[in-house]
């Protein structure tokens, strides 16, 4: 089994100097001082930054379509309690049956 050179090829993005953070771990930034309470307030802020940054990013969804889909959710745990509520109803006459006959 051989491979030649030209099928071999580096992944892109695998030799970039600057590293990159996914946006859950937020800016990656280092805070280095001596005062260590003042480091974890930097974080603390930092991390407030970083949340504003992320609510600006959002698509929020439109009132009509918000509207829509908390009907459907309702209608469906309506048609799903009454579901249920008949089938109760009707495994417990069946157990009454059962238990009296």
């Amino acid at each position: 089994f051989q491979i030649r050179r030209s099928q071999v090829r580096p992944l892109s993005g695998l030799h970039s100097t600057k590293p990159r953070f996914p946006p859950c771990l937020g800016s990656g930034r280092l805070v280095i001082t001596s005062n260590p309470n003042k480091a974890m307030f930097n974080r603390i802020r930092q991390f407030f930054i970083d949340v504003q940054a992320e609510f600006k990013r959002i698509q929020w969804a439109t009132r009509e379509r918000t509207i829509r889909q908390t009907s459907i959710v309702v209608l469906v745990s309506l048609i799903i309690a009454i579901y249920l509520g008949v089938a109760d109803l009707g495994l417990s006459n069946l157990m009454q049956l059962l238990i009296s006959g």
